[in-house]
């Protein structure tokens, strides 16, 4: 069963500085997910995924899920300026 989206995508890591790229398998195991859980975004077509976790990378790196398996992360404008 399909609990999760993955939106790879670049950020701009508060760490380092520096522009990365994160793959959708990269965001699996930075979330610590399940790939047969997961579906990878490709379009802006998201019929049939309602109600499917969104799972995008944060440029504080920190990919905790809260204990119901949410992600704790609204995305916002800054974390994917380029």
């Amino acid at each position: 069963m399909k609990k999760y989206i993955l939106h790879p995508g670049f950020i701009y890591s508060n760490v380092d500085g520096d522009k990365h790229y994160i793959s959708a398998f990269q965001l699996c195991l930075l979330y610590s997910v399940k790939w047969s859980e997961c579906v990878v975004y490709v379009s802006d077509n998201k019929e049939g995924m309602e109600d499917l976790i969104s799972l995008y990378p944060r440029s504080d790196g920190n990919y905790k899920l809260k204990d119901d398996g949410l992600s704790n992360y609204t995305l916002s404008y800054d974390d994917w300026k380029i």
